[in-house]
């Protein structure tokens, strides 16, 4: 049997190919293969009797121009894992942490500084659209778990981030969603597991969640993210938002809105850098608006932000790697000295 397979990448055709050896032993089928990168090479050897099969990519170059970087495809390579409920099932630390090892290098490898996971939720709905990616209804498991995962991950200098921080158990409206909880039910299964892994792995970051909790949005909660995680448990990383946050307004203090509102709740970082309420890359205004004004962001706040993610810029294999340092590697106080 003779085979062309036509694809202007180089790894694509590696790739088929190699299926199709497999393929080919496993059924005892004798085939030959001729590879070309383009159609127009392909129809310069073309005969209607030449090839038995043909696999051809629909979307090819037309020509030999350098492709332009919006045409190329980066492809990156990753070892799969597999779902945070059945490693949670092994009851092993020893082996989440070398799978948190595993991602660490893999993560130094590829350039990447911080992994938005692991997945800290309480299965509490078994409709949840994503209970794969949480551990446990367990919080006790949860928390060593996801402790476990952290540790190994930062031991390759590279960051964990675990979320969503906190009471998001559904998918359903979860960001318009408001998780009505007594101070019990949260400190002891929607908190716990976050509180173990803060405790025990102190991750370089963490994540909010998009709904409320107790009518107050989980990206502005001073008293989750200010009172419980910076003042009780001592965590002094990096908080970022989800992906975007609610525009609002502080209740007590009005003119604490959006950005100014998050600082304030010591919620570092708005990822991915959009204004409040938007996908979009925009300037926010609000927190310089309320700077120095009476009740307003102080700057002693910003600062505090500014430190936070700072810890992480600083000790990020990124720039370790670009400064020459090791990964193990810790910004002393002298960085954040005021002067």
């Amino acid at each position: 049997m003779r085979i062309a397979l036509v694809d202007d990448s180089e790894i694509e055709r590696g790739i088929l190919l190699s299926l199709i050896t497999d393929y080919g032993c496993e059924k005892q089928i004798l085939f030959e293969s001729d590879c070309f990168d383009s159609g127009d090479a392909f129809l310069s050897s073309f005969s209607s009797d030449k090839y038995d099969i043909v696999f051809m990519d629909i979307f090819m170059k037309q020509d030999n121009r350098p492709l332009k970087e919006k045409e190329v495809t980066y492809y990156q390579y990753c070892t799969g894992i597999p779902t945070a409920t059945l490693l949670a099932q092994t009851w092993d630390t020893g082996q989440i942490y070398a799978y948190g090892e595993g991602v660490g290098e893999e993560m130094e490898e590829f350039g990447i500084g911080c992994w938005l996971a692991p997945g800290m939720n309480i299965h509490r709905d078994p409709l949840c659209g994503r209970n794969f990616e949480y551990f446990s209804e367990d919080p006790l498991l949860a928390g060593t778990m996801g402790a476990a995962v952290v540790r190994g991950i930062q031991s390759q200098g590279v960051s964990a981030c675990p979320k969503h921080f906190a009471c998001n158990n559904q998918e359903t409206m979860r960001i318009y969603n408001d998780s009505r909880v007594s101070e019990r039910a949260l400190r002891e299964i929607y908190l716990k597991g976050f509180e173990i892994c803060v405790k025990t792995a102190h991750p370089f970051n963490i994540m909010t969640s998009y709904n409320k909790i107790n009518g107050v949005w989980g990206h502005y909660h001073y008293g989750t993210c200010t009172q419980i995680l910076r003042g009780e448990w001592e965590y002094d990383g990096c908080v970022m938002t989800d992906w975007w946050m609610r525009a609002s307004k502080d209740p007590d203090f009005p003119l604490l809105r959006n950005n100014a509102y998050r600082v304030r709740g010591q919620v570092d970082v708005l990822m991915p850098g959009a204004g409040a309420g938007s996908r979009k890359a925009k300037y926010d205004p609000t927190l310089l608006e309320s700077l120095g004004k009476p009740d307003g962001i102080t700057r002693a706040e910003i600062f505090r932000s500014a430190m936070n993610t700072l810890r992480f810029v600083l000790r990020s294999h990124p720039f370790c790697a670009e400064h020459g340092l090791d990964n193990g590697y810790r910004p002393g106080p002298d960085w954040f000295e005021c002067r």
